[in-house]
């Protein structure tokens, strides 16, 4: 993957800083629509970069604020997206690759399928939640905004998301030990 340019490179409209941000960007945002329902993700994540690259030049801040930015706008173009479909719930996918992403682009290992089934067993605030915190690499304040809630208590939703999955895959051997082996590795 190329480097990471500079944000005045991506406003000066350098092609390998706009390169960058496609590899970057369109996957995620791609994987994240099609987690919330949106009809045509693919497309969807198209008009994202487009308004991304319309108004990249009112932005100002780091790229960790770039990130959250390009978020926001790709969350705006997804309610938009459910409006036009006349739903008001968001239906997220019961697939968790799609949700988080293939894991080439994400991970370097392929899905453990006892991660993907602990991830299954969340309810949707709490994949939500860790998506944006560990996908989109956005700050506990940046997804408690996202989601409606106080940042305390986006800490301790995940907190407790990330621990329910930890007692899903690991058994203790013995109530006396401290010793812990996977699931299934007998």
């Amino acid at each position: 993957m190329a480097r990471k340019p500079t944000i005045a490179a991506l406003q000066a409209g350098d092609e390998s800083a706009w390169r960058w941000f496609c590899q970057e960007f369109n996957h995620s945002i791609t994987a994240y629509a099609k987690g919330k329902g949106a009809r045509d993700a693919e497309n969807l994540s198209g008009n994202v970069m487009e308004a991304v690259a319309r108004s990249i030049h009112k932005f100002k801040g780091s790229h960790k604020s770039f990130r959250s930015w390009v978020f926001s706008i790709a969350h705006n173009h997804i309610v938009d997206d459910l409006r036009r479909q006349g739903r008001g719930s968001e239906t997220p996918t019961e697939n968790i690759e799609e949700y988080l992403g293939s894991y080439e682009t994400s991970f370097d290992t392929e899905f453990d399928p006892d991660l993907v089934h602990a991830i299954g067993n969340l309810n949707h605030d709490q994949r939500e939640a860790l998506t944006l915190r560990y996908s989109w690499d956005l700050s506990c304040k940046e997804v408690a905004k996202h989601i409606g809630r106080s940042e305390s208590a986006t800490r301790v939703m995940l907190h407790r998301s990330l621990k329910e999955i930890r007692e899903k895959l690991i058994v203790p051997i013995s109530e006396d030990e401290d010793l812990f082996i996977p699931n299934g590795s007998k």
